[in-house]
């Protein structure tokens, strides 16, 4: 013993206690953290993300439900539907119209009982070649409307007027041509006639 008593010097213990600090004092640090000893000095800003917090703290940094807002500003209106009371009718069959007769090519009878009526009539052609055709909407044998539209390849048509009509008064569509050579075509269900009474009238 009394051989290795002198080569433990102070200088030999300090070395020691040092090199055992540098090689396992890291792994210590990164492995063996005092509890709270990492502050907001030693996290970079920017360096924490949402997927380093446990679900726990994502719980805790939502807030409470604030109130409710003002209400907005109503949407626009959106389309009307007929009303139940209303008669459509449309045609089955498809026909061709050549020059130049006028031609009944859709009929109805007025469905309820007397009133004024708002009538309607839309309707799909084809026009060989594209000239004007006439077109009444009448009722009881008397034209209530009228339209000219110049004919194209393909062009729409309508018509609207409100009437005082009774019970079983017969409404018609007609068509005539204006030219020798024109022909004019409508397909099953192109043709529309709409009936809705808007104001029943009352008889003393």
């Amino acid at each position: 013993m009394g051989r290795l008593r002198p080569k433990f010097s102070y200088a030999n213990v300090m070395v020691t206690i040092l090199a055992f600090i540098v090689l396992g004092g890291g792994a210590y640090a990164a492995t063996q953290l005092p509890r709270n000893s990492v502050g907001s000095k030693q996290i970079r800003k920017g360096s924490i993300k949402p997927s380093d917090l446990s679900a726990k703290a994502k719980r805790a940094l939502v807030g409470p439900t604030g109130p409710m807002g003002a209400q907005g500003l109503p949407g626009p209106q959106g389309p009307q539907g007929l009303p139940s009371d209303a008669y459509v009718r449309s045609n089955i069959q498809g026909a061709t119209i050549g020059c130049c007769e006028r031609t009944t090519i859709l009929t109805a009878d007025v469905p309820a009982g007397p009133g004024r009526y708002l009538l309607v009539f839309n309707g799909a052609f084809t026009s060989s070649p594209s000239y004007p055709v006439l077109l009444y909407l009448r009722a009881g044998g008397t034209d209530l409307d009228s339209a000219t539209p110049i004919g194209t390849a393909s062009f729409e048509a309508s018509m609207d007027t409100v009437a005082v009509l009774s019970g079983g008064t017969e409404l018609a569509v007609d068509i005539d041509t204006v030219d020798t050579d024109q022909e004019v075509s409508f397909a099953p269900g192109a043709l529309e006639l709409i009936a809705v009474r808007v104001e029943e009238l009352h008889h003393q």
